[in-house]
């Protein structure tokens, strides 16, 4: 699945558009987008256990804020004299 199918979905779930599905009622197989839930035996009983695991990825963002510095309140944090050095 492409990785901005899946993206759309988490924000889909976060954004409270799409329907959660809790754990236990996840089909075995393909359970959604990104999503492979599986049932493995174990020696001993244990409690139930969710192994979550990703691929590494990068976040990146750029921002203007100080480019409308009065509008969200910055006006003095993006002043060095008001609040020493500016890094």
């Amino acid at each position: 699945m492409a990785p901005g199918r899946v993206l759309h979905a988490d924000v889909g779930v976060l954004d409270r558009a799409l329907p959660v599905t809790t754990g236990a009622q996840l089909p075995y197989g393909h359970a959604g987008p990104g999503a492979v839930a599986e049932r493995q035996l174990s020696v001993a009983p244990a409690p139930i256990r969710l192994d979550v695991t990703t691929p590494g990825f990068v976040v990146r963002a750029d921002h203007g804020l100080l480019q409308l510095d009065a509008l969200f309140g910055l006006s003095r944090a993006a002043d060095a004299r008001e609040c020493g050095t500016w890094r």
